[in-house]
């Protein structure tokens, strides 16, 4: 599907949609800078697709860049309402970790562990008790973002 797209995109570069399903088969395949890239295309031409936002924040995170990933995270966020508004502070919270603001970090999570606190099922228990985790470690001083648990993050 890559060389499609890329092919795609070479015979009609102003299609923003392509430049953001290209990034997410480079997303999916692990090629995360390549993926950056192509998001960024997105934002610039689109910058009230929020979505977007919460990709280049969860995927600069993911590649250990909270400084690029900030203002991504942040326009997300505010630019949401509800429960994606929680989730796009989710991953504002891995950033704010990378960071070291893990004051910040906890509030992000927390928003989200009371939100799946409400919800009726176990479905989510996985994603609550990671949370939880992740609370735990930041509140002793613990950065719980290892490179293994980033890779980790990738799939989810």
């Amino acid at each position: 599907a890559l060389p499609d797209y890329d092919k795609a995109i070479a015979l009609n570069n102003e299609d923003t949609r392509l430049y953001y399903n290209r990034g997410l088969i480079r997303y999916q395949f692990g090629d995360l800078e390549n993926a950056v890239q192509d998001y960024t295309v997105v934002v610039e031409r689109e910058p009230d697709w929020i979505f977007v936002h919460n990709k280049l924040c969860w995927t600069y995170a993911l590649l250990q860049q909270p400084a690029l990933a900030m203002p991504y995270c942040n326009a997300a966020v505010e630019g949401a309402e509800g429960t994606t508004r929680i989730g796009y502070q989710d991953s504002r919270g891995i950033a704010y970790a990378l960071f070291g603001d893990y004051e910040a970090a906890i509030a992000d999570f927390q928003a989200l562990v009371d939100w799946l606190e409400q919800q009726p099922g176990t479905a989510l228990e996985a994603i609550l008790a990671k949370r939880r985790a992740w609370i735990a470690a930041l509140e002793a001083g613990e950065n719980p973002f290892t490179s293994e648990v980033l890779a980790e993050l990738q799939n989810e």
